[in-house]
C-alpha cells in the first residue's frame, strides 16, 4: 500500500510523511481500509482524497479528526456486523462477539457526531467561526464601582424577626 506525499519546499521527506501521517484523514484512511469489507477494497489514496474533501481543508483540527473518526468507526461498525452475518448459521458464539463489537462500535460513532454536533451549535450560538478563538486575549475593564452602595449587614434571622420598615434603608 503506497501513499503519495507531496513535499512542501524545503520540506525534507521524512517531515513530509511526518506531516501526512498525522493528518486525520489518512490515518482514517489507512484504519477504514483495513476493515474494509471484501469486494469493497479501494485505493487508500483514494479514501484519503474522500475524507479530505469531507473535511474540506488541510489544516489540523479536532473537527477533522472527530469526522475522520466517525467515518472510520462507521467503517469498524459495518465490516464487524457483515462478519457477524456470515457467522450467524456456522459459529453462533463468534458472531454474538462479532455484533457485540459491532454495537461498541456504532455506539462510539454516535457519541462522536454527538460531539461534532454540539461543536457546530456551539460556533452558532457564539458566533465563532473555524479556527477562532473564543478568547480575543484583550483586556476587560473592571465593573466600575457604586461608592453610594453600601455593604448590606448580615440579618440574624433569630433576632430579627419583625424588623422595621425602615431597617433596610438604614443599611443604604
Amino acid at each position: 500500500m503506497a501513499i503519495k506525499v507531496e513535499q512542501k519546499k524545503n520540506e525534507s521527506e521524512e517531515d513530509a510523511k511526518a506531516r501526512a501521517f498525522i493528518k486525520p484523514s489518512l490515518r482514517s484512511g489507512v484504519t477504514m481500509s483495513a476493515f474494509t469489507i471484501k469486494g469493497f477494497e479501494t485505493n487508500v489514496g483514494s479514501l484519503v482524497d474522500q475524507l479530505d474533501t469531507l473535511c474540506k481543508d488541510d489544516n489540523f483540527n479536532a473537527e477533522n479528526m472527530l469526522i475522520a473518526q466517525a467515518h472510520t468507526l462507521d467503517a469498524i461498525f459495518n465490516n464487524l456486523a457483515f462478519m457477524a452475518s456470515n457467522n450467524i448459521n456456522n459459529n453462533f458464539d463468534a458472531a454474538d462477539s462479532l455484533l457485540k463489537l459491532a454495537l461498541r462500535a456504532q455506539n462510539q460513532c454516535g457519541k462522536t457526531l454527538q460531539v461534532i454536533l454540539q461543536n457546530q451549535q456551539s460556533k452558532l450560538l457564539t458566533g465563532v467561526k473555524n479556527g477562532e478563538s473564543l478568547d480575543s486575549g484583550t483586556a476587560i475593564d473592571a465593573i466600575p464601582s457604586n461608592k453610594k452602595m453600601a455593604t448590606l449587614v448580615a440579618i440574624d434571622g433569630g433576632k430579627n424577626r419583625r424588623r422595621k420598615k425602615d431597617s433596610l434603608a438604614e443599611c443604604v
